[in-house]
């Protein structure tokens, strides 16, 4: 990523490493950690609110909590 704008990465390797450092935040200190999802809106494409469903209904799939 880089401001203002989101970039694309079409590079194979360069998308692996990108994932790869998701995977490992999202694999350290997991005790207690929060991850907020916020709702999509059709007026902003870079937040779906399908894919928002998507990523929230995965991560519940995969075991997460859900905070009121």
């Amino acid at each position: 990523m880089r401001a203002p704008r989101w970039q694309i990465i079409r590079e194979t390797e360069k998308k692996r490493f990108r994932l790869n450092g998701y995977r490992v935040l999202l694999t350290r200190a997991r005790a207690g950690l929060v991850i907020f999802i916020p709702k999509g809106t059709a007026d902003d494409p870079t937040r779906s609110p399908f894919e928002a469903d998507m990523i929230s209904e995965t991560l519940i799939a995969a075991g997460c909590g859900v905070l009121d």
